[in-house]
């Protein structure tokens, strides 16, 4: 009994001088027969459950990751297609699109958020590189190297065998979004819907055609990178929404997709939508 006391008093004094060596820690660590035991104090814990909170409450990213649409365009009266006796200046080669290949490609690596109030109200913003993909249904060609640029129909010898399979206009922009999103809920970004509304402002750092057609049976492959006169600069309005990690998405320019007076007659428009993968 005298044995148990004594090593009982031992220990308690033995914890108590380690105590004193390490108060600067917040963790006491013992060792007793092979166990360790660990006494944290309620700091850390708090500490620690602040973290996570804090974790937890940083997932509210909705613009940052990778978006996949649909590119169109439309004219200055929003419309896709028009009647064949009112396309005084053909712009129904432009308008009209497969669009299953015209794609629209945005990758959103960086993301900032503001909190104006808690994680229901934040100012978005970020960097992100977007290539636009417009697939002409029409055999035309823009002519490169011109101070205007239009479409230029392709007349085809049905006795050459020439069948054309793909001809795409495409641009790539470096963006910045400025969005106020709204959320239902503060702490947990999984169980929130959000909102998001603003303007993407981008600059064009490549632009290029891309023909692809079969003569005679062989395929052949035509790509030209020219500027095409489409404007250097290119900004409109965004709308994002869903749900959680779920976020659909829609951009409409403001600025035509050529400069003024060097491209079609009447300006065009892009337009795209889609999903977001949010990292």
């Amino acid at each position: 009994m005298k044995k148990i006391i004594l090593l009982t008093v031992v220990l308690l004094v033995s914890i108590k001088i380690f105590a004193q060596q390490h108060k600067e820690e917040d963790t006491l660590k013992i060792k007793w027969k092979g166990s360790r035991i660990w006494i944290f104090d309620d700091k850390v814990l708090a500490k620690d459950s602040i973290k996570k909170q804090e974790k937890k409450k940083g997932d509210f990213t909705h613009w940052g990751g990778f978006d996949v649409g649909i590119c169109a365009l439309t004219t200055t009266t929003n419309q896709f297609q028009i009647p064949t006796s009112d396309d005084a200046y053909n712009l129904n080669y432009f308008l009209d699109l497969k669009y299953n290949r015209s794609w629209y490609f945005s990758l959103n690596p960086f993301e900032k958020s503001i909190h104006l109030y808690k994680n229901y109200v934040n100012l978005i913003s970020g960097l992100g590189i977007e290539w636009d993909s417009y697939n002409f249904r029409s055999n035309i060609l823009l002519n490169p190297d011109s101070s205007h640029t239009n479409a230029t129909t392709i007349k085809i010898d049905t006795a050459s065998n020439v069948r054309y399979i793909k001809n795409q206009l495409k641009a790539t922009y470096i963006k910045i979004p400025l969005l106020i999103e709204l959320n239902t809920n503060n702490s947990d970004a999984h169980k929130s819907f959000h909102l998001a509304a603003g303007m993407e402002f981008g600059y064009k750092i490549d632009s290029w055609t891309k023909r692809k057609f079969e003569i005679d049976g062989s395929t052949y492959k035509a790509k030209l990178h020219d500027d095409y006169n489409l404007s250097a600069f290119k900004y409109g309005i965004v709308v994002r929404a869903g749900y959680g990690g779920f976020t659909v998405f829609a951009n409409y320019s403001l600025s035509p997709l050529f400069s003024m007076k060097k491209g079609p007659e009447e300006p065009l428009y892009s337009l795209s939508t889609g999903i977001t993968f949010t990292f």
